[in-house]
């Protein structure tokens, strides 16, 4: 057995035991001293968290002969008064706990490498190379003879196996694997045999679920009993998870584990009192992570295999999260992923940590620099990376690719209806046009005074360039107050300060006002007309397009960032006679299977409304061919995601991607930052991406209103 006891409580290991430092002293003084001799501006900056004035300023002083020499200096170009300590001393101790954490990821490689080699070698024998791009195991069809038998079956863990080129026996009949998920489920068996957790980052649409269920399928086969598996997904998938185990593999014993307070109490009991015979359970992130009793029923369930969709939610250890899942005892971990790994020491340490639990715990002091560093290069405009230098992620990333299997669409899906991505520019009404300059002027104002409020600013400029409803224009003061005396008539208000009301309808946007109008008759005749919610440049373009695609019995997934204007689409909707269905955050967990599939089923309705967040993960959706994203994400993978949602396995049309850009417009740098990638897909992390692109973004609206003025509309087809 590799890892021994890889999967101990959390609760048995002294977090805070550190190893003795005294020798090791003097080798990390010598190193300190050679990075402030060597090293570039950037790096010093991260490192000593200085600016690049001082940083020049420590490079023309070089060199330092000793480190007494380093820390008795000052680097200030203006002399600081009141000084306590020379900077020298400060940056000296800085530099330290850095080149500590440096160490300790070292040495974490160092280990995994033994464990990385055996897994490469084995894979290796399959005829394939296990580093590819980016040195991402990307293992997509495998070189063996036909006349090697599928011996792989042994029922013990840490058994030499040969490839299965067979799909399970317990798969339902109909079912076929394509020989990029035959690969998958061999890889998941070779790990979990040699006691070494993974992360399947298959490409989305690629069939992750499918290859779960296939490899689950086949541990019975091998009846290999020890105790059921657990899968941990996002409540929006849940009753999708069910159901998939149903399709592909419905001898499987699965049960649910959600439901009210009151319902799981039951369920727990249920479920106890059959346990012998349960091969699966299904629950949710907020109930793994939730109440006690929940936890604790999880925490002792003694579960063989640990499946975790959407892993990448796992990517920062010191979340509550991290912390009680990692408390979840299991045999073999599997994260699933759709997105690709960031170039982000201190995620890919927390997905490693994860998958990896026992090695960690030796360096998880010396690692604390790792988890706790800000990304504080004070020069944003370079493409730097601020947590580690760049050697040390590349070692970690190769070091990691035994463990991770990533494929994409382009390698494994040949036959694949191509994805034509369709770029529509929108012209503000004269009413949006309005509202946007003075937002713009509002911005500007602000940004003289370092008002620090970009990112409201900003968030103000894609409502204007979506629709005039989201603000309030069409409702004057005069109104509201009429409107404030008005709907005291209604016993709802009868009591209230008229006052407090106009206050209250002050800080509403037309759309809301609206709502007002429609709930209480007492103001009804100030309720908006239909002129009002067309009167949107992405209204009229929608309404250019979708009699086009309906009249081709196409069907139309349209998703946006906002509720709000989910909210204006449904009546724009209603106005031009479309049926439609809608499904958000707010959609119960319980009814969202059930939309997918009427709009699966129903021809009928060609329409259906989601938000980005809710419908752009865990949800299939190939029964439409064309998706209208209203609206842009500040990260291109949440749009990515939305694309995948019809772009994927099963997918037998071609599939058209519509992006409503506003023009002249802060859409139209949106959109040119996430076509440029920058940094954001290669050197951040999911959590920065949008925080990076809100500054970036903030520069580019104000600097260069009004240049981009896009005369047409571009089509691109990807194969």
């Amino acid at each position: 057995m590799i890892l021994k006891d890889e999967f101990t409580d959390d609760e048995d290991v002294d977090d805070h035991a550190m190893v003795d430092h005294s020798d090791e002293d003097f080798q990390f003084q010598q190193k300190v001293l050679q990075f402030f001799n060597e090293e570039g501006e950037f790096d010093i900056m991260d490192i000593a968290q200085c600016s690049a004035e001082t940083a020049n300023a420590i490079i023309a002083k070089r060199p330092f002969k000793t480190i007494t020499q380093f820390e008795s200096l000052n680097f200030d170009v203006v002399q600081q008064s009141k000084r306590r300590k020379p900077q020298g001393e400060l940056f000296s101790n800085r530099a330290n706990v850095a080149l500590r954490g440096y160490s300790a990821v070292d040495n974490l490689v160092a280990k995994c490498d033994t464990y990385s080699e055996q897994i490469a070698q084995e894979i290796s024998k399959w005829g394939v190379e296990v580093h590819g791009i980016n040195d991402e195991l990307e293992i997509v069809e495998v070189d063996i003879d036909d006349d090697e038998g599928d011996e792989i079956g042994s029922t013990g863990r840490k058994q030499k196996s040969k490839y299965f080129k067979d799909k399970p026996s317990l798969l339902a009949p109909g079912i076929e694997l394509k020989s990029y998920q035959q690969v998958g489920i061999n890889w998941l068996y070779l790990l979990y045999s040699n006691n070494l957790s993974c992360i399947l980052a298959d490409e989305m649409g690629l069939g992750k679920t499918c290859q779960v269920i296939a490899f689950l399928s086949y541990l019975k086969q091998l009846d290999i009993n020890k105790g059921p598996h657990l899968v941990v997904v996002p409540s929006s998938t849940l009753e999708n998870w069910m159901r998939e185990f149903n399709k592909f593999a419905p001898s499987l014993v699965v049960e649910p584990y959600y439901g009210s307070q009151r319902e799981r109490e039951d369920i727990r009991e249920l479920l106890l009192s059959k346990w012998e015979d349960i091969d699966v359970i299904v629950t949710t992130y907020n109930l793994a992570t939730g109440s006690k009793d929940d936890f604790s029923f999880l925490k002792h369930g003694g579960f063989n295999v640990v499946v975790y969709d959407e892993g990448h939610m796992l990517k920062n250890s010191t979340s509550d999260r991290f912390i009680k899942l990692m408390k979840l005892k299991a045999n073999f971990r599997l994260l699933l992923t759709g997105t690709p790994l960031q170039n982000n020491l201190k995620e890919l340490m927390s997905l490693l940590e994860f998958i990896l639990p026992s090695i960690f715990v030796s360096e998880k002091e010396g690692l604390k620099y790792v988890f706790n560093q800000k990304a504080s290069t004070k020069d944003s405009s370079k493409d730097y990376n601020p947590l580690l230098s760049q050697r040390a992620i590349n070692k970690a990333k190769k070091m990691m690719a035994p463990f991770i299997l990533r494929r994409r669409k382009d390698q494994v899906l040949k036959h694949l209806p191509p994805k034509i991505q369709d770029l529509q520019y929108c012209d503000m009404t004269p009413e949006q046009a309005l509202i946007y300059d003075r937002e713009i002027e509002r911005g500007v104002s602000l940004k003289r005074q370092n008002n620090g409020k970009t990112a409201n600013i900003l968030m103000a400029l894609r409502k204007a360039a979506i629709h005039p409803l989201l603000f309030r224009s069409i409702y004057d003061d005069d109104k509201l107050k009429i409107m404030a005396k008005d709907i005291m008539k209604e016993p709802q208000y009868a009591t209230a300060n008229e006052t407090y009301i106009f206050e209250d309808m002050q800080v509403m946007t037309d759309f809301e006002l609206n709502n007002l109008c429609v709930q209480f008759p007492s103001i009804d005749e100030f309720k908006l007309d239909e002129a009002a919610f067309l009167n949107s440049g992405k209204v009229a373009k929608l309404g250019h397009l979708l009699p086009e695609i309906i009249e081709q019995d196409g069907k139309v997934l349209i998703f946006s960032l906002f509720t709000q204007v989910l909210d204006i689409l449904e009546p724009v909707l209603s106005m031009w006679d479309i049926k439609f269905l809608r499904l958000d955050g707010q959609t119960p967990v319980d009814m969202r299977q059930d939309l997918i599939d009427k709009f699966s089923e129903e021809e009928s309705i060609p329409v259906f409304l989601l938000s980005t967040k809710a419908g752009g993960f865990g949800i299939n959706l190939v029964c439409a061919n064309h998706v209208i994203l209203f609206d842009q994400s500040f990260n291109p993978h949440d749009d990515k995601q939305a694309e995948d949602r019809a772009h994927r396995v099963g997918q037998e049309r071609d599939v058209t991607v519509t992006r409503l850009i506003t023009r002249n417009s802060i859409e139209e740098s949106m959109y040119q930052l996430a076509q440029n990638k920058l940094e954001l897909d290669q050197t951040m992390s999911g959590d920065q991406i949008e925080s990076k692109a809100i500054s970036l973004i903030g520069d580019m609206v104000f600097t260069k209103k009004g240049e981009s003025e896009p005369s047409t509309n571009e089509e691109i087809t990807i194969d």
